[in-house]
């Protein structure tokens, strides 16, 4: 029964590893930014300044330049949750060398490709809303649409974010299936014939 659970909570943690690991990859790169800003940013030359700004604000390297304090204070919030979700995908990476289960691997992996199709038949906005009432719940993420932070960020940013993440995500859950299932195979295929 305990073998059951930690399989479970293997394949949960391999879902959890692959997407906050794409994350991220994802959150402190600036070309990724620099791609949507140009896309979808009302003012890219502010977008592009400020984006570098942010970036390094995240990373502990600069103070935030150019904000207002309710501004200042939802991305103060926001380098809080992107440090607290980096810091749950090292204790479930450290959990799955823990647990050394390649089941949980393989069908972890399995998961982590189905969990994209779930995610695209719910609205982006929806999504969105709750991730903010989740892990913003003080309600300072919303602002007037003349804001320096909308004008660089409107929704379809975020949109364009997302869709990269959970691709790379995708990406990452094919490989793990395909080495896992392979050396879970390989492994069998060894224990057969010694067994013979």
């Amino acid at each position: 029964m305990e073998h059951k659970y930690l399989r479970l909570l293997g394949i949960v943690l391999v879902v959890v590893s692959v997407y906050l690991l794409s994350f991220s990859m994802v959150v402190f790169h600036y070309p990724i930014y620099e791609k949507f800003i140009l896309q979808y940013s009302a003012d890219k030359t502010t977008a592009e300044l400020q984006t570098k700004n942010i970036i390094s604000y995240f990373q502990g390297k600069e103070e935030l330049r150019g904000f207002t304090k309710p501004e200042a204070d939802h991305l103060k919030d926001a380098r809080f949750v992107i440090w607290l979700l980096i810091l749950v995908l090292i204790f479930s990476i450290i959990g799955l060398f823990l647990i050394k289960d390649q089941k949980a691997m393989v069908y972890g992996g399995l998961l982590s490709l189905i969990i994209p199709l779930i995610l695209y038949a719910i609205p982006f906005e929806l999504l969105f809303n709750y991730f903010h009432f989740i892990f913003f719940p003080q309600g300072n993420w919303m602002f007037d649409t003349n804001s320096v932070l909308i004008q660089m960020y409107p929704i379809d940013f975020f949109y364009g974010f997302f869709k990269d993440i959970i691709l790379r995500g995708f990406i990452f859950g094919i490989v793990i299936t395909i080495v896992f299932s392979m050396k879970f195979l390989k492994h069998k295929i060894y224990f057969t014939l010694q067994q013979n």
